[in-house]
């Protein structure tokens, strides 16, 4: 059984009308996630930062609003207690996918309550991506927490999201942990889909000081499959666990695959023919083999946690935490 925390068929079925959630290209078809024994997947709604950023939001957000209706049968939001193959959970994957560079924050925030109340309420929301915005530095930057990063922050205090610190800069992710002290704001932190820097030593992959804080918290850390975050070959996912053992993270690892359509990402990180992914581990089929990495490296018990155990924990507090809260205070 697996559960898995990111990924990127949204983005796939909002850029273009023919494309369905059957097609094999998106790596996280409907076939791939039932062959890989994914019983809950989190879409995440993935944009830039851009001019129509707000308009492919807006899209994809559609997009999973659909998918229990046009996929009937496969498909069901987890908070209504599925009784499909598949349960599912939706996520933000940067602030500017409902709040514009320009317009009022008020604007972005209503914008984000109309997803909740009409689509479905984010596990999780990042403030940034890759790359800057009007909320703060994204993982390829050096750039911290924003004023209106801080204001969207006061904003959707007490809503049960987590505070997702995977495409944050070092800088940001070390302002958002401050300023959630400082204010006293009740946040869930996590990693959705980030390795460890001192395994590979890439920008995306978290530092020590930042995974201690997500695991102190009770977050979770979502471990990803591409090749530039792991390192040589797919054992070298086994490092990344392994260390993370070490360090005391036994019970907040989890599986944040981040599979994706290549073409839909921007060209300065995509280069054609590039292989994001390692044969055989390359769409959400792949999930058995990577349980029986686990399995033959370590327990059953640190497997199955690391699949579904540690994850399912984490959703059962906070779907509690969410039954006592809603958005009378946006």
């Amino acid at each position: 059984m697996i559960y898995d925390l990111h990924s990127d068929l949204l983005s796939y079925l909002a850029s273009h009308p023919l494309r369905l959630a059957y097609d094999a290209e998106a790596r996280c078809s409907i076939p791939q996630l039932l062959a890989g024994g994914v019983k809950l997947q989190t879409f995440a709604i993935f944009t830039t930062t851009n001019p129509r950023s707000v308009k492919n939001g807006s899209a994809q957000a559609k997009a999973y609003k659909s998918l229990s209706k046009r996929y009937a049968g496969y498909f069901e939001p987890y908070l209504q207690g599925t009784k499909a193959p598949i349960a599912t959970l939706l996520a933000i994957e940067n602030a500017s996918s409902f709040c514009s560079e320009e317009e009022p924050l008020e604007q972005g925030i209503a914008r984000l309550k109309n997803i909740v109340n009409e689509v479905d309420k984010p596990l999780y929301i990042s403030l940034t991506w890759n790359t800057e915005n009007r909320f703060g530095g994204g993982s390829a930057t050096k750039i911290g927490l924003k004023e209106d990063g801080k204001r969207l922050l006061e904003k959707m205090q007490g809503q049960s999201f987590a505070i997702d610190l995977s495409h944050t800069s070092d800088k940001l992710a070390h302002d958002i942990l401050t300023f959630i002290d400082r204010k006293k704001l009740s946040y869930k932190v996590m990693a959705s889909h980030s390795n460890l820097r001192k395994v590979q030593n890439v920008p995306r992959n978290l530092p020590d000081e930042i995974a201690d804080e997500i695991v102190k918290r009770g977050g979770i850390i979502g471990l990803n499959f591409i090749r530039n975050f792991l390192g040589d070959s797919m054992h070298s996912f086994l490092k990344h666990v392994e260390y993370a053992l070490k360090r005391g993270y036994g019970e907040n690892l989890a599986l944040g695959a981040d599979f994706f359509y290549e073409r839909n990402i921007p060209k300065i990180f995509y280069k054609p023919g590039e292989k994001h992914y390692f044969e055989g581990f390359d769409t959400a089929a792949s999930y058995p083999k990577l349980v029986a990495l686990l399995t033959r490296a370590f327990t059953q018990q640190q497997a199955e946690k690391i699949a579904h155990g540690n994850l399912q924990k984490l959703l059962h507090k906070m779907s509690k935490m969410s039954k006592t809260q809603d958005l009378q205070d946006f």
